[in-house]
């Protein structure tokens, strides 16, 4: 696994150096309010070791890529990252086709259009650099941010069903996906990329 870049981000994969960014983000009430009830640090500390763990297993079907900003965000002209993006092939024992992708960002940064400029570059590693054929993402159906970045992106209501053991959440779940001729031939503004 590697570290990938484009015009104002730097992907890379998650290690113990952002330990901080998960806590951040698993125990923040604003960041999970769509994704599953907040952690207490010690819950979010072994996220965090599952992602490094997972990351360094050649096998893994659960790969996650902190997103640096391009440039320092800080007075130490050190980048910060600012959240995350996961691209997984199986959920438990089953398989997904196609793969899914996800992204969590800090609270403070959301709201600045950053979620589809990461995207949009993570989507292009997915499709250019990996050569996926197709991705999916999955996202409550109350997170209208999350839909107004899929239509943006490309993305099409999916049409395959949800494995049995995802139907009870599965009312408030959207499920779409993007393939990559699909992407190829939309024109993507270069401001994304």
């Amino acid at each position: 696994m590697q570290s990938f870049s484009c015009k104002h981000f730097l992907f890379k994969p998650i290690s113990e150096r952002e330990k901080a960014l998960i806590v951040a983000l698993y125990t923040n009430e604003t960041a999970m309010r769509f994704v599953e009830p907040v952690l207490t640090e010690t819950e979010a500390i072994r996220i965090h070791q599952d992602f490094v763990k997972k990351n360094n297993r050649k096998d893994s079907t659960f790969t996650t890529w902190a997103i640096y900003p391009s440039k320092a965000t800080n007075s130490n002209n050190t980048p910060q990252a600012i959240g995350f993006v996961v691209l997984y092939t199986s959920i438990g024992k089953q398989q997904l086709t196609p793969a899914e992708i996800g992204i969590m960002l800090l609270p403070k940064q959301s709201g600045k259009g950053l979620a589809t400029k990461a995207l949009s570059s993570f989507i292009n590693y997915l499709f250019l650099q990996l050569h996926l054929p197709a991705i999916a993402m999955r996202f409550n159906l109350e997170n209208k941010a999350m839909q107004t970045i899929a239509v943006k992106l490309g993305f099409k209501k999916s049409t395959s069903s949800l494995h049995k053991s995802e139907q009870a959440s599965a009312n408030n779940v959207q499920r779409v996906t993007l393939l990559a001729n699909h992407w190829q031939a939309q024109k993507q503004p270069t401001d994304m990329l």
